[in-house]
């Protein structure tokens, strides 16, 4: 085993957490607090539109499907890793799932003079019919492209 020479008690790798934070057997932080609902709404409707069930997802993601039977229950919370996989089996943006996840905040902590959240109630007010929803995600899905893009120089 190979210290750490910032803390010659802990293992190269280690990761020191906030006091209070549970972790389980197989070394995963526990969800304390997480509000699950709209996460688990999600994934059953993304479920539901593939026509898959939870033991397929399991499959694609290359999980046990008692992984995929405690996040639908809210025992425990995707973690970063977990969304980035669900991200690409499902083929959604990678942002959204951590949000929904947990890992980042969510629209409700926007300023209230912020231009995401005027366009968030925008979207909550409008009828989003299958052919809106697909032109607003193509659209946004490019200009994401371009972002992507010009940040690559």
């Amino acid at each position: 085993m190979i210290l750490s020479p910032f803390n010659p008690l802990l293992p190269v790798g280690s990761k020191l957490l906030p006091i209070g934070t549970v972790v389980n057997d197989n070394f995963q932080v526990e969800a304390s607090g997480w509000q699950h609902e709209r996460f688990v709404e999600w994934l059953r409707g993304q479920l539901r539109r593939r026509g898959w069930n939870a033991a397929e997802l399991a499959r694609r993601l290359h999980v046990p499907s008692g992984t995929i039977s405690r996040w639908m229950t809210g025992e425990r919370q995707p973690s970063s890793r977990s969304c980035d996989l669900l991200a690409d089996v499902l083929g959604v943006d990678l942002d959204l799932v951590l949000t929904l996840a947990g890992h980042r905040p969510g629209p409700e902590d926007l300023a209230p003079d912020d231009q995401r959240a005027t366009i968030i109630a925008l979207l909550e007010r409008i009828n989003l019919t299958p052919d809106r929803a697909a032109g607003l995600q193509g659209t946004l899905t490019s200009w994401l492209e371009l972002d992507r893009e010009e940040r690559r120089g």
